[in-house]
């Protein structure tokens, strides 16, 4: 558990850096207009802070929300376009870092994928790859080697080339130890890729010089773990490290990129707009090392250059003018406004401030009120929401209590009355079917009576003796989350000791990272739409399974599975992977969401997608708007 000191320190944490001023005075102009807008009631806890009101500055507006059912079609607040051909957007929590190689949450990647472009870039619409960098690329039969030809025209923003042999630097950096990406389990079906990440060595005669290997031709691989009980003492054998040069990526020549696949990968295709595989400046890196993302270091080849970076207050994007395409890129500012209150960030896209509020920053006593409006959008959503579980921590390491928490859940009493915007109750981690290809298995239903008598069985009946800590990160949503799931466990385990705790976001990283926990809230969106996707996540060799639930059965279903080129029979041993996760419970799972965002009538581009990626290259502000208001005077 975390030290209660470590707790209060937390709780009492003020982000350095937030213009509270600056937010403050919004808050008090959107307080004088609140009384021509409808909105909920709730309680006072739930109020964003007043403010004051700037003398000389009053807002006009044209009220277009009465109440009830004429709502219908009509829009939340101030529909003006901005003056400027420029996007302002309502974020949430400060990202943690703008490296694309280090970056773990959703924050960094909305911005990451305007600062850098990769081979291919998500379909605004379908979230599918498209060209982009790559204009074109070959795949062989088998699936095991792709060859991607870059166009000519592409430039980092400092004027020079971008080129094949800027990937494979990258790629080699991502899956070096030394840099500690959160996602380089991603590149694993790349050659040698988990080899290289994962420290290992090979062994090699000293007499012949060649690798020794196994019975199927296959090198002798060991493990860091394994070296110490490695008989050392041997004279014709040495160790040889993997190194990143052992990647199978190549540089063909200076605009054609080769990749080898470990074993047939036909989803790689689909990985390759993952930020985490967009490349970075060599020479930035080397002659700024960790400050190459400071905005006065930082080179980009994307469609953006970052302008200015204020933590937990605003990061603005300025229209990058070397970009290949830079005329065909309509918005020449993106502003991210970066603040967890999430009822503070609907005030601001209430009275006109933002544009776009993004999904999962919408207040939940506010979403049935605003589903009734025309810029409420919401759709299919490839995402998961659920707790990870600390299997180390006693006594979440007895599989009764982790199976009972899960039994003691009411998941559809969550969605319905808490959540509100269509999202469905989780009971297996993959949140699809994937158009009927993929046999998800079932997992446990809501049983308060099965959950009190495995409690029981495990040593504390009604709870009695069991003391957890609730981790989340801080936004309303999870806040009330937590404290719905601590008012359900207890009424079926009434003297269960449940405390919640709630992190900043940074922080919330680091305890995660740390293992800090006995339960921690996690959501996962897909990165590609594939099983996989979300499978990848608990394997042992992950780099974001935190729970430390490790299955070498479960790690060789998948592995096996994705050496099959068969779809059916690759996704039908995918299930049973997945069959073995939830039977062993190291997560629960909450609930499958929607994308629900709110976005002004005059924003087109930013559409829903079921990967919720939305490059702003694609977006663009239409100025004659048939719904507009009065504005500012």
């Amino acid at each position: 558990m975390i030290p209660i000191r470590d707790k209060r320190a937390v709780r009492s944490y003020q982000r350095p850096g937030f213009l509270a001023h600056r937010w403050s005075r919004i808050i008090g102009r959107v307080r004088q207009a609140s009384s021509r807008f409808a909105r909920p009631h709730r309680r006072r806890s739930d109020r964003a802070p007043l403010g004051l009101l700037n003398a000389g500055l009053t807002i006009g507006l044209v009220a277009l929300l009465g109440t009830g059912c004429q709502n219908e079609g009509l829009y939340y607040g101030v529909v003006k376009p901005p003056d400027q051909p420029e996007l302002r957007i309502g974020l949430g929590s400060n990202p943690e870092t703008l490296d694309p190689h280090r970056a773990a949450g959703g924050p960094e990647d909305a911005i990451l994928i305007n600062l850098f472009e990769g081979l291919t870039e998500y379909d605004p619409e379908t979230a599918d790859p498209i060209p982009a960098l790559a204009e074109r690329w070959d795949v062989n039969r088998e699936a095991t080697v792709y060859t991607f030809y870059l166009r000519h025209d592409a430039r980092w923003s400092n004027g020079e080339p971008v080129t094949a042999e800027d990937f494979v630097s990258s790629w080699r950096r991502i899956l070096d130890p030394a840099t500690a990406s959160p996602n380089a389990s991603l590149l694993y079906c790349i050659r040698n890729a988990a080899n290289v990440n994962q420290g290992k060595v090979r062994l090699r005669s000293r007499r012949t010089g060649k690798f020794l290997t196994d019975e199927r031709g296959r090198a002798l691989v060991i493990a860091p773990d394994d070296l110490a009980h490695a008989p050392r003492d041997h004279r014709d054998v040495e160790f040889v490290p993997y190194t990143p040069e052992d990647i199978g990526v190549e540089a063909v020549d200076e605009y054609t990129l080769r990749v080898e696949m470990e074993q047939p990968t036909a989803f790689f295709l689909d990985l390759t707009p993952h930020v985490a595989l967009r490349p970075v400046p060599r020479k930035a890196l080397q002659r700024w090392g960790d400050q190459w993302t400071r905005p006065e270091h930082i080179v980009t080849n994307g469609p953006y250059t970052l302008a200015e970076w204020r933590p937990a207050d605003v990061l603005i994007l300025r229209k990058n003018p070397l970009y290949y395409a830079a005329e065909e890129v309509p918005i020449q500012r993106a502003t991210f406004f970066l603040a967890d209150d999430s009822t503070a960030l609907l005030n601001l896209y209430r009275v006109g401030t933002l544009d776009v509020l993004v999904t999962g920053l919408l207040p939940l006593p506010y979403i049935p009120l605003l589903r009734r409006h025309g810029d409420y959008v919401s759709g299919p959503y490839l995402m998961t929401y659920f707790f990870m579980l600390n299997v180390n921590h006693p006594p979440l390491n007895k599989k009764r209590v982790r199976k009972a928490l899960s039994l003691g859940l009411n998941r559809q009493q969550l969605c319905d009355r808490l959540l509100q915007a269509g999202q469905r109750p989780a009971h297996t981690l993959i949140p699809s079917d994937f158009g009927g290809r993929y046999p998800r298995p079932s997992g446990p239903p809501f049983d308060p009576a099965r959950a009190d008598d495995l409690m029981r069985r495990a040593g504390f009946p009604r709870g009695r003796g069991l003391r957890l800590t609730l981790t989340y990160n801080s936004l309303d949503i999870n806040r009330r989350i937590a404290e719905m799931v601590q008012a359900q466990w207890r009424q079926v385990f009434p003297e269960l000791q449940l405390e919640l705790v709630n992190l900043e976001w940074q922080v919330y990283l680091s305890v995660m990272r740390q293992r800090q926990f006995d339960i921690i809230r996690r959501s996962w969106i897909a990165d590609y739409k594939d099983p996989y996707a979300f499978l990848e996540l608990m394997l042992s060799e992950s780099s974001n399974n935190f729970t430390g639930w490790t299955d070498p059965i479960y790690d060789r279903l998948i592995h096996l599975a994705n050496a099959i080129v068969d779809p059916v029979q690759r996704f039908r041993q995918l299930a049973e992977a997945e069959k073995r996760l939830i039977e062993a419970q190291p997560i629960i799972p909450l609930y499958h969401g929607v994308t629900f965002f709110l976005r002004k009538p005059y924003v087109r581009g930013w559409e829903s997608n079921v990967l919720d990626k939305h490059p702003l290259k694609f977006v663009r502000i239409e100025r004659e708007s048939r719904n507009t208001v009065i504005q500012l005077r």
